[in-house]
C-alpha cells in the first residue's frame, strides 16, 4: 500500500436483511476515487429501494467507481456495472397480464405482477440508471426488455410480454413512461 491509498480487502456486513461482501480501493492524491466490487445475497429489495415498488430477495454483484474532488462528493456521480436476480417477487405498479390484454392505450400505475424470477444488468452512469437485458418469468407470462431512469427520475422503457395462455397475441410490447412515483404503462400493437 502506498501513500494516499487504502485497500479494503474484505468488506462484510448485513444490508437490508441480506449479506454484503466485497472489496474496495480508495485513493486521494489526485482527487478522491474509490473503486471496487460488491456482492449481495438475499437482500430485501423493497426495503433497499422502496421507490421502485418491487419486492423480493435479490442476489447480485457489481463493479463500481466513485469519484469526487472532496471526500463528501465521492458518491455524487457514481459509475456501476452489475447483474441482479430477484426471486419470488412482486411488482406493485402493474398487472402485466391484464395490461397486455388491453387495446392500445395508456394506463396509470395499478395492479400487481407476481414473478418467479426477475433478472438483468444494472448500469449507473452519473445518476442515470439503465436496466438492460431484463427477463421476467411468472408462470404463464414471460417478459424481456429495458428501462431507463433519468437523473430527474423520468422513466422510459419497453417490456415485450408473452402470454402462454393467449398464443394469438404474440409478443405484446408494453411502453413505459412517467416518473418513479407515477409510472405510466401503455400497449403498442
Amino acid at each position: 500500500m502506498g501513500v494516499g491509498e487504502i485497500k479494503f480487502h474484505e468488506i462484510d456486513g448485513n444490508l437490508y436483511g441480506g449479506m454484503l461482501t466485497g472489496s474496495a480501493h480508495l485513493t486521494w492524491l489526485k482527487g478522491w476515487q474509490m473503486q471496487g466490487l460488491v456482492n449481495v445475497k438475499t437482500m430485501q429489495l423493497h426495503d433497499a429501494l422502496p421507490q421502485f415498488g418491487i419486492a423480493g430477495e435479490m442476489d447480485g454483484d457489481a463493479n463500481f467507481i466513485l469519484r469526487g474532488e472532496k471526500l463528501p462528493l465521492l458518491a455524487k456521480a457514481p459509475h456501476l456495472d452489475g447483474k441482479f436476480l430477484v426471486k419470488k417477487g412482486l411488482i406493485n405498479t402493474i398487472d402485466m397480464v391484464e395490461t397486455s390484454r388491453m387495446p392500445t392505450r395508456k394506463v396509470a400505475s395499478n395492479g400487481r405482477t407476481h414473478f418467479d424470477e426477475l433478472s438483468g444488468v444494472l448500469q449507473i452512469d452519473n445518476n442515470k440508471k439503465h436496466l438492460r437485458q431484463i427477463k421476467i418469468s411468472a408462470g404463464v407470462m414471460s417478459a424481456n426488455g429495458y428501462v431507463d431512469i433519468s437523473e430527474n427520475k423520468q422513466l422510459s422503457g419497453r417490456l415485450n410480454v408473452d402470454l402462454k395462455i393467449r398464443a394469438d397475441l404474440g409478443s405484446v410490447p408494453l411502453v413505459l413512461s412517467g416518473t418513479l412515483t407515477e409510472p405510466v404503462w401503455g400497449t403498442k400493437r
